[in-house]
This record gives C-alpha cells, sequence and structure tokens, in this order.
C-alpha cells in the first residue's frame, strides 16, 4: 500500500512537469523515495558458551517519498518571433525589479517586452536591470551598479522624405473658377487689428482667434473660432462636443533642467583628496542621499539613493500611472554635464493635467543633488559629510535657480500644453492695444488709460493680465 502512495505522489509530480512543459522557464522536479523503519518482530542475541547467536526478526514497512528536487539543467532554446525574447544559454539568472533596483528578482524566464514608455519588462510588469549604454561614447560600464533598461521609444530610424510626387488627373471642365477668403489663423494678441494681412479684424468673429489669460500665473486660455473638430447646427451648438469636453494641444515639449548653482563642480569618487569643497553630490557606496521631490503631483522619495543614475532610474518608475496611483507624464535623462537632470515631458500621454507640463516641488527634506563638503579619510577609504551631515534644500534647494524662502518647498513650473474646452456660452474677448499694429495707445499722464483697449494694454504690461502670443 505505501508503494502506491508513494507512486501517486511521483505521478503528481510528473504530471505538473508534463503540463508546464511549454512554460518559458519551468524548471522540472523529480519525487526521492526512501525506504521506511522496519518493524522488528525478535531481536538479535549474542553468542555465549557453546551457543551461537541468533540474527533479528524484521519486516520492512515500506517506501516513502523523502523529498522532492528541483532539476536546474537547462531546457532547449527556442527561436521565436518575437524580438524582444531572450534566453540564457548555461548558467545565469535575470534580474527584475518593480521599484528601481531596491528589491532584486532573479528568473529564467526570458519572454520580455518594451512598455509604453520604454521599460523592459517582463509579463509582470518587473523591469529588467542591467546596463545601459551610453550612446556619447558607445560603451557599457558593468561596474555600475544595475539599473532599469531603458529603450527609448523615440529612438527610430527617420522616415525618408519623398523628394518628387506624380499625379495624373483630369479637370471638370464644366465647373466655374471662384474665389474665397477667410480671417488669418494666427496665434497673437492683437485687437482689432492684424499685421500680416493689414486689415481690420473682429476678435469677436467665429474666423478670428486671441489667447489670453487672466493673471501673471494662469495658464488657463481661451480661444474663439479654432476648429475643434465638431459639427455645429445652424444655431451654432456643437453636436458632438458637450461642455467641459475638449482636447489639449501643446506646441513643444515641456523641459527643465536642474541648475548647476554657481558652476559648482560635481563629486568626483575617483578623487580622493582630502576634502571635495561645496561639490554637487549624489550618493556613494559609502554615503546615501535621499531624493523628495513633487513632480505633476506625485510624491517622489528615496532614502536610499547613491548616484545620479539612480536617481533618473527611481524617478522614471512613476512615469506611467499604476492601479494605486498617478503617473507623472515626465522622462528624466542626465545632463550633458553629469551635474543633474533634464526633465521632459512631450505632452503625448494622458488627458489628465498631472500627465501634461512640468510642475515640479524640491521638497525641504531633499538632500540628492545638493552643494555638500565630502571629506576623504586615506587611511579607510571612505567619504564622509563635512560635520556629519548632509545639506538639504531646507535653505535654498541647488535644483532650482534663484533663492527660496528658508524651510519652504520651492516650485517651477514649464508649461507648453494647454487644455481647450468646448463651452456653449459664448465669451466676448476685451480690446487690447498691440504695438504691431491697430489702433494707438493713448496714454493718461502715467496713469492708467481711460480708454479700454490702451487701458487693457496697461494691465497686461503691468503684470495684471498676461497675454500668450
Amino acid at each position: 500500500v505505501s508503494g502506491l502512495q508513494a507512486h501517486q505522489v511521483a505521478m503528481d509530480v510528473e504530471g505538473n512537469n508534463i503540463s508546464n512543459v511549454n512554460t518559458t522557464g519551468f524548471k522540472y522536479s523529480r519525487a526521492d523515495f526512501g525506504t521506511m523503519f522496519s518493524q522488528t518482530v525478535k531481536i538479535a542475541t549474542a553468542p555465549t558458551d557453546g551457543r551461537g547467536g541468533s540474527n533479528p526478526l524484521q519486516i520492512g514497512l515500506g517506501v516513502s517519498v523523502s523529498s522532492t528536487t528541483r532539476i536546474h539543467s537547462q531546457g532547449s532554446v527556442q527561436t521565436t518571433d518575437k524580438n524582444t525574447d531572450v534566453a540564457i544559454n548555461g548558467d545565469g539568472f535575470f534580474m527584475v525589479s518593480d521599484d528601481g533596483g531596491l528589491t532584486n528578482y532573479l528568473t529564467r524566464s526570458g519572454d520580455f517586452k518594451l512598455d509604453a514608455y520604454g521599460n523592459f519588462v517582463n509579463n509582470a510588469g518587473f523591469v529588467v536591470q542591467g546596463w545601459n549604454i551610453n550612446w556619447d561614447d558607445q560603451t557599457i560600464d558593468s561596474s555600475r551598479s544595475p539599473q532599469n533598461i531603458f529603450i527609448d521609444p523615440g529612438m527610430h530610424i527617420p522616415a525618408a522624405k519623398s523628394t518628387e510626387v506624380a499625379i495624373k488627373a483630369n479637370l471638370n471642365s464644366g465647373l466655374n473658377i471662384g474665389t474665397s477668403s477667410r480671417n488669418l489663423y494666427a496665434l497673437d494678441s492683437v485687437h482689432g487689428w492684424n499685421n500680416k494681412t493689414q486689415r481690420p479684424e473682429d476678435e469677436n468673429d467665429t474666423g478670428t482667434t486671441q489667447f489670453y489669460t487672466t493673471s501673471k500665473n494662469s495658464v488657463e486660455v481661451t480661444e474663439k473660432g479654432v476648429d475643434a473638430g465638431s459639427l455645429f447646427n445652424a444655431n451654432g451648438t456643437g453636436l458632438n462636443l458637450r461642455d467641459g469636453q475638449g482636447i489639449w494641444v501643446s506646441y513643444t515639449d515641456a523641459k527643465f533642467t536642474t541648475d548647476r548653482a554657481n558652476g559648482a563642480n560635481v563629486f568626483d569618487p575617483n578623487l580622493t583628496v582630502p576634502q571635495q569643497n561645496n561639490v554637487i553630490f549624489w550618493g556613494n557606496k559609502d554615503i546615501a542621499v535621499t531624493l523628495d521631490i513633487n513632480l505633476n503631483g506625485v510624491r517622489i522619495q528615496n532614502d536610499n539613493i547613491r548616484s545620479l543614475d539612480e536617481a533618473i532610474a527611481y524617478i522614471n518608475t512613476f512615469t506611467a500611472p499604476t492601479d494605486t496611483r498617478d503617473g507623472t507624464g515626465v522622462k528624466a535623462v542626465k545632463k550633458a554635464d553629469g551635474s543633474g537632470i533634464e526633465f521632459v515631458n512631450d505632452n503625448a500621454d494622458g488627458t489628465t493635467d498631472n500627465m501634461k507640463n512640468i510642475d515640479l516641488t524640491v521638497n525641504v527634506g531633499n538632500s540628492a543633488g545638493e552643494r555638500n563638503t565630502i571629506n576623504y579619510d586615506a587611511n579607510t577609504g571612505v567619504f564622509s559629510p563635512q560635520g556629519g551631515n548632509l545639506t538639504t534644500a531646507q535653505n535654498d534647494t541647488d535644483w532650482i535657480a534663484g533663492a527660496a524662502q528658508a524651510g519652504q518647498p520651492q516650485n517651477v513650473k514649464v508649461v507648453t500644453a494647454h487644455k481647450y474646452i468646448y463651452s456653449s456660452n459664448p465669451v466676448t474677448i476685451p480690446p487690447m492695444i498691440n504695438p504691431d499694429g491697430g489702433p494707438v495707445f493713448q496714454p493718461n499722464n502715467g496713469n492708467r488709460p481711460t480708454d479700454p483697449a490702451s487701458a487693457n494694454y496697461w494691465d497686461a504690461i503691468q503684470g495684471s493680465l498676461k497675454n500668450t502670443t
């Protein structure tokens, strides 16, 4: 009976092996059998004078499965039709992580793919760890800590433009040739006049466009007369759009580069002088720094950053949204001089405010990328911050140019994308003088003019109204 039970377990193990025959990276197991203790009916006796000893009488109790053993021998390498599938021929594992390399896992499965942001991931969304190529000198530095494998999705062979197009067509000889014109679509703040066409324009007409905001820091834009891809009935009511619906429009990528305050030097881990004074410091093997920022409303914090590359890799794990948090839509890349980070948002992803533009806040506890004086002990070969503590953004962060109020986070916004929202309510655009042409500015002896167009222009240059051209 014990033999049947043991072989049933062995059949279960083999059944699991067979069911996973097409599972990528699967390692099969085997059942190991062992004999069970015997039952002793009669013990052995030792020889005595004139009489020999006797053997014991033992009856075996059968067999059992003592263990299962995982067999790590390599299977056959198969050809697939996907160029991101990878196989290891020999010993070794792929290393993957879901938190920028802070926690790593090993796998033999090479079923990988590229996500929308260029991360090399497995089916569970874990990013493959390794060393990215330095495109400046076409080298790979394997002495650095592994980081997220990233391939820029915009890196491709540029399309060849057409140099000649031929068309053959017949014109309808029965049609009359007519003329038509419409107002010029121009992104300017000229009121009542267009210096390109040298003719009067009515900003409240459906064929003319004006952009304006109501305060120095406002990014809300109102536009008149732009085709939003909708159909309108005879009364001008949109048939496809409802109030509050609209589209995002961006005229360029939003970019922000961290400041290299007063041309400060960057910490060099290979420079073993007694002291590197007032250098930009992103951590090293001896000292971890704290990354503490808010990017497009997403809190990014890590107390164990030890290089600029680690900081960039960690920030990029927040580019795409997940089921539990928003994404930033922003990609971080290393500055050419190696001193800091360039943030880029091409405004191509997402439909929410936090996925557009750049809104960066450096929190007071941030010590990554701040200036520090780093000492070196030649006897121990260990670096340490002067005074034992790292400088933080508490007083004035080195990420953003300009003094910050002590003890307050410092913020910068870069806005190149605006959302155009359809409204069924008409908007009357006020008149405004423009120095490029149109009505002449009417001053009022240094005071706010009484003429409405001149008064609005006065407000604009004084800062209470900002026109975007």
